[in-house]
């Protein structure tokens, strides 16, 4: 039983570094720039598509982030029903959040 208690007070008192690792497996972030860049890798995984526009094709991604400072977090974006290298002229396309980044 001593040995139990030894091991879980021993857990407790790990070091910060360990612990900052420990939030990122529940999508904590320890700040602003660690939870950008997961934000940028998670973006690039996105799909590409072309927009046209009176002023000419232009590509994008399906996925992007928005900073949301009442809730300190980066929102991760994403357009619904959009098809790979597939041209969208001048349409709305819907949008919805499918990631959040806490920091």
């Amino acid at each position: 039983m001593k040995c139990l208690l030894i091991t879980l007070l021993a857990a407790l008192a790990l070091p910060n570094s360990v612990e900052a690792n420990w939030l990122n497996w529940f999508g904590r972030y320890g700040s602003f720039t660690e939870a950008k860049r997961a934000c940028d890798k998670w973006t690039n995984n996105g799909i590409n598509y072309k927009s046209r526009s009176p002023w000419g094709t232009f590509p994008r991604n399906s996925r992007f982030c928005q900073y949301d400072k009442e809730t300190r977090q980066l929102l991760g974006w994403e357009y619904q029903n959009v098809e790979e290298n597939k041209i969208y002229i001048n349409g709305r396309l819907d949008k919805k959040v499918t990631k959040r980044f806490y920091f």
